[in-house]
């Protein structure tokens, strides 16, 4: 996650550097080039995956059926609609507000992108040793609530006034609250579907993967679409309320989907399936077929 959010980082400041130094082509013609290197690279680094089926463990559609299974990918999609709303909508907003063109827009996304590279081994280290279901619903509350400093919302307009600064530290606080809500959801995909099935292959592990990253692009395309639609409307302080404001039906969801998992772990407990309590992943060398 560090090395992929460094190129998320830095693509928006270097774009905007291409840009304002030859205008749209030449921040185009760097980045094929650069994408083309990589590929080239990638092609003969990837190595072969497991995808050895076995039907005790469940199979592709044992994941889709199960809602508490992919939940937390849909969770992570609504994150990244809220991470990538304000992108398109961000540089005409400096830039009429503040005066500044691309590279401080880009400076900015910067910096937002900054919180999610530094923070991640520390989290990632934090959701090992402690319950990964509680970093998850703190980010439902947090992140609307950090977009009413973004705008700033109108009725913090006696408290908070639009500034650079303001703007700076709304995005940093962002950048270290999305992951909150993404982190987690691979980890809790896993757990839940231990929890059900007992057991789960690497074909299994490689469904769930790739449910959860396709969670990613989802919530980028829902996020940047909705952005263009409601700025063309409202302004930059108003749009980044009302989508904070629609977010806080997914905390509802949230609180449900937690619920939910605690009687499906109760009854997993009831049917004397071991599991640590003082964390929520399975022991799977503990773990006895619970779906048969």
């Amino acid at each position: 996650e560090t090395s992929l959010n460094l190129a998320v980082a830095f693509s928006p400041f270097l774009g905007g550097v291409f840009y304002e130094a030859g205008g749209f082509y030449l921040s185009f013609v760097v980045t094929a080039c650069a994408v083309t290197v990589v590929l080239i690279g990638t092609f003969f680094g990837v190595t072969n995956v497991d995808t050895t089926k076995d039907e005790d463990g469940g199979n592709l559609f044992s994941v889709l059926k199960e809602v508490t299974v992919w939940f937390p990918a849909w969770h992570s999609a609504a994150c990244m609609i809220l991470f990538n709303f304000y992108i398109p909508i961000l540089s005409p907003y400096v830039q009429e507000t503040f005066n500044a063109g691309p590279t401080f827009a880009g400076f900015a996304l910067l910096i937002n992108t900054a919180g999610i590279c530094i923070t991640a081994p520390v989290l990632g280290h934090l959701m090992d040793k402690l319950n990964p279901y509680v970093f998850m619903a703190a980010s439902a509350f947090l992140l609307p609530v950090s977009y009413w400093f973004l705008g700033p919302a109108p009725f913090m307009a006696g408290v908070l006034t639009a500034s650079k600064t303001q703007l700076l530290v709304a995005l940093g606080v962002i950048g270290v609250l999305v992951p909150l809500g993404c982190y987690p959801g691979l980890l809790i995909m896993f757990d839940i579907y231990t929890v059900k099935f007992g057991k789960m292959p690497q074909a299994v592990k490689n469904y769930i993967t790739s449910i959860y990253c396709a969670s990613f692009p989802l919530g980028g395309c829902i996020g940047s679409a909705m952005s263009g639609v409601i700025a063309e409307r409202l302004s930059f302080g108003l749009s980044t309320t009302y989508i904070s404001f629609a977010f806080l039906v997914q905390t509802v969801l949230v609180i449900w989907w937690c619920i939910v998992v605690w009687r499906v772990k109760r009854e997993a407990k009831r049917a004397k399936l071991s599991f640590s309590e003082s964390n929520p992943l399975i022991d799977n060398s503990e773990v006895r077929n619970y779906g048969n």
